[in-house]
């Protein structure tokens, strides 16, 4: 079967066959050309420039290679970023605690963090020192390449270009008074974009509602996305598994981030396996230290604020519905999310399908983190960015 011939798009050069490229960074017309493009002079400031369809496929060849490049150095970095970012996590700790204020157990745990980040700066300091200086420079130099690749006027694809035909002196004379009348259409035009300003402006006030949602919306975002379940804050029982993210066995396991007091915090949970009960919520994490992990639940006063699969409701504000069977039931692959709202001083647990909500509020003087309390051989994924149903 014999292959499809090329043609030139100018309309003027008859659709000769395609013979080359132009790979001049600089150059604004079509990149492939014809013989006739070379006889019009069309490419005659760059000849060094034009390839043949075999040079064009090395050198197409040297830019794939580049291209690999970048991708393997993109991986790189991100794989690097999530160690780093996994060890943050590990080690985040509130530096303007206040140690009058906090448990032994508690001053504890933030002196053992305190020592890990130290034996971290004797290993990594002079690997972290000489990383900065080069990695700011590729950022430069890529943000320099982003903006130029913006800025650059492209070709679009296939789009026929039109012949330039010789003029006489009458054409040119209905040219000059044609330019006069298009000039009178564009100043009408442009005077009514200028009232079409005026109005866009009169009336943006009454978007401030849609602003004001926008914003909203933007925070919640800003709260997504940032969970781990701790290795250090939760039952011996509990076996954490990185990167997936997940929780399985018995006992409660904790966030090791807390919730956010801005807006609202958005957090979803797959339930992978449920073996008799899974608890899903937030909590006091220092009161569930001072438990060991082991708060009774059917008391008032535990610190948390949870539902479990079988609907059944635990707060430790609202005493009359602690230990009641007042939510909707879950079950295997269903995704629950969390909304925390502090303005609100509420948290609402969500099933899509079917869709199912409860709420209840809480004690917003108290810092909260996202946790689960698994029975049995019981499996939850924390997800990361968010998948809903």
């Amino acid at each position: 079967m014999q292959e499809p011939v090329l043609k030139c798009l100018h309309e003027n050069h008859y659709s000769k066959q395609i013979i080359g490229v132009c790979v001049n960074s600089e150059c604004q017309k079509i990149r492939p050309y014809c013989q006739q493009c070379l006889k019009c002079y069309l490419h005659s400031e760059h000849l060094h420039d034009l390839h043949d369809f075999t040079d064009f496929y090395n050198y197409m060849q040297e830019g794939l290679n580049t291209y690999n490049k970048m991708q393997n150095l993109a991986e790189e970095l991100q794989s690097i970023a999530k160690l780093i970012t996994i060890i943050i996590n590990q080690l985040s700790f509130n530096p303007k605690i206040n140690l009058k204020d906090i448990s032994i157990i508690a001053i504890n745990n933030l002196i053992n963090k305190i020592i890990r980040v130290k034996e971290v700066e004797k290993t990594l300091k002079t690997n972290l020192e000489l990383a900065v200086i080069p990695l700011q420079k590729i950022k430069q130099d890529f943000k320099e390449l982003l903006q130029k690749n913006t800025e650059q006027q492209l070709i679009r694809e296939e789009e026929p270009l039109k012949k330039t035909p010789v003029r006489s002196k009458k054409q040119k004379k209905a040219e000059k008074a044609s330019s006069k009348g298009s000039q009178v259409v564009q100043n009408q035009q442009q005077t009514k974009q200028e009232e079409f300003k005026h109005q866009v402006v009169c009336i943006k006030p009454s978007k401030s509602k849609d602003e004001k949602k926008q914003q909203q919306q933007q925070q919640i975002i800003h709260n997504q996305g940032k969970y781990q379940f701790s290795n250090i804050y939760k039952n011996r029982a509990i076996n954490v598994i990185q990167p997936e993210n997940s929780a399985e066995g018995f006992g409660f396991c904790v966030c090791d981030q807390a919730i956010s007091k801005c807006g609202t915090t958005i957090i979803a949970f797959r339930i992978i396996k449920c073996d008799w009960r899974i608890h899903i919520g937030v909590c006091d994490r220092d009161m569930l230290i001072e438990s060991k992990y082991d708060p009774n639940l059917a008391n008032v006063g535990h610190g948390s604020y949870l539902i479990n699969n079988q609907g059944d409701v635990f707060s430790t504000v609202e005493t009359e519905m602690n230990d009641k069977s007042l939510s909707f039931k879950f079950y295997n692959k269903n995704i629950i999310t969390i909304e925390i709202d502090f303005q609100q001083q509420q948290i609402t647990w969500i099933k899509k399908q079917p869709k199912e909500t409860f709420t209840l509020k809480f004690d917003t003087q108290k810092e909260l983190y996202p946790c689960v309390k698994l029975w049995g051989s019981s499996k939850v994924e924390l997800l990361n960015p968010i998948i809903l149903q």
